[in-house]
């Protein structure tokens, strides 16, 4: 289905965790400009307006229509397809966005040749 399953993980303690109560994942649109965690994070170039907001994400259990009360600690899980550009923003308006990787495909295509490397034999 060409889609990721991911979660949230503390990184302090490499362990599973729900979303905080109130911060929200929406689609971001766009050309992907930063990746805001860490020693890396880049800024955003000024004069740059900020990814356009899209569809909230929700997690599969709020898609089912459970209160995150009634979530287990560290089961909200999270589908959406390769390639998706997210933008998670805390309740104050803090922002960090990150893409979901996209794989090779690994299915011929009709007119597609397979191509093997030569090995050179020894006699």
């Amino acid at each position: 289905m060409r889609s990721y399953h991911f979660d949230f993980v503390d990184p302090l303690t490499s362990y599973l965790v729900n979303l905080p109560p109130d911060w929200k994942i929406f689609e971001a649109e766009g050309t992907f400009s930063f990746f805001g965690f860490g020693p890396l994070a880049t800024p955003m170039p000024p004069g740059m307006p900020p990814p356009r907001v899209g569809m909230e994400v929700k997690s599969i259990k709020a898609g089912h229509g459970l209160r995150p009360e009634q979530s287990v600690p560290a089961h909200e899980k999270y589908i959406q397809r390769e390639g998706t550009r997210l933008l998670v923003i805390s309740p104050l308006g803090e922002e960090a966005s990150f893409q979901l990787p996209v794989r090779r495909s690994i299915y011929i295509e009709a007119g597609q040749a397979l191509v093997y490397p030569v090995h050179s034999m020894v006699q």
